[in-house]
């Protein structure tokens, strides 16, 4: 395997990684879980097929990113769209927490 191809591999196992390992995805895309363990021992590529299964079902799967290396707009987006959620949310909670101690917030 080449460099790049390698390196797409990687991303494409990390990814499967933090959906909990192969037998996990396998199950998840309906593939038998030999296939994904034949990618990470390097006896096998993902196949468009593979891909297309991954796609559909993982809908945070950022395709740019396993071809490039570069999160998409797209991604980065949606990240920032959960990020200023998260924030949102994490701001609320911390009101709550200081106005039970007496201490008031006018910002």
């Amino acid at each position: 395997m080449n460099k790049t191809l390698d390196e797409r591999v990687l991303r494409i196992l990390t990814f499967i990684e933090s959906k909990g390992g192969a037998a996990v995805v396998s199950r998840t895309i309906g593939k038998h879980p030999q296939a994904i363990y034949n990618i990470e021992q390097g006896k096998g590529k993902p196949n468009f097929e593979t891909l297309s299964l991954l796609k559909e079902a993982y809908y945070d799967l950022d395709l740019n990113w396993v071809f490039t290396g570069e999160k998409s707009l797209q991604a980065k987006s949606a990240t920032n769209e959960r990020d200023i959620e998260y924030l949102k949310q994490e701001n609320k909670l911390l009101r709550i927490f200081l106005r039970e101690k007496g201490v008031d917030l006018d910002i």
